[in-house]
């Protein structure tokens, strides 16, 4: 779990896994009045970092209506995996 704090003020987080393959970067968020200041920049950079450092890869899911998750993440060098679906079953 990565934090992101303001002033004394819990900001962003991301929640982090691993599968010693892939480092998941699970539930990025940063509150809106704080969004667009570099926050959700830094908390993917240091999450990259980590996965630099272990040998992972990094992936996210990110739905595909989230401009601005997209353009962050596309930055950062992140890529849509073609041939890749997300599935889920719900009950």
């Amino acid at each position: 779990l990565l934090l992101a704090y303001m002033d004394a003020i819990l900001v962003g987080t991301i929640w982090l896994t691993n599968d010693y393959r892939r480092l998941y970067i699970h539930h990025m968020a940063v509150l809106p009045e704080f969004q667009k200041q570099g926050i959700g920049r830094s908390l993917l950079q240091e999450a990259i970092q980590i996965a630099d450092k272990q040998g992972l890869q990094a992936k996210l899911e990110v739905q595909s209506d989230n401009a601005a998750a997209l353009n962050l993440y596309r930055s950062m060098g992140f890529k849509v995996l073609d041939g890749y679906l997300v599935m889920i079953r719900r009950n």
